[in-house]
């Protein structure tokens, strides 16, 4: 027997409270460039600061680049020359304030690793 409808309705609850979505890209070209891009975006009366780094893998992930920026919705798209024969991936890490300035969430989205 299936459940009744409230299950339904808790399936459906978000996961986060204040954050609606967090995303993180990656692509590198020929030449080297990584051309990195991350948005944050959350519910009214929320703020969200968002930090995008480029991580490179040797041996652990570093980060070898980082930016940062805040708002009810951000998004970033940046470049930056790297080296080769590594792996590399974008992590997005927004952290959700409320409308008192207090830390309510945090979360952090990873892009495809990218070998270049």
């Amino acid at each position: 027997v299936r459940s009744s409808a409230a299950s339904d309705v808790y399936k459906r609850q978000p996961l986060y409270i204040g954050l609606e979505d967090a995303t993180a890209d990656l692509a590198i070209s020929s030449n080297g460039y990584a051309n990195c891009s991350g948005s944050a975006y959350v519910a009214n009366g929320y703020n969200a600061t968002v930090v995008m780094e480029l991580q490179q893998k040797n041996g652990t992930w570093k980060p070898i680049k980082r930016w940062s920026k805040s708002g009810g919705y951000v998004s970033m798209n940046e470049s930056y020359r790297v080296s080769s024969k590594y792996y590399y991936r974008v992590a997005v890490t927004a952290k959700v304030y409320n409308s008192s300035g207090s830390l309510v969430e945090s979360k952090t989205s990873y892009s495809g690793e990218v070998y270049y």
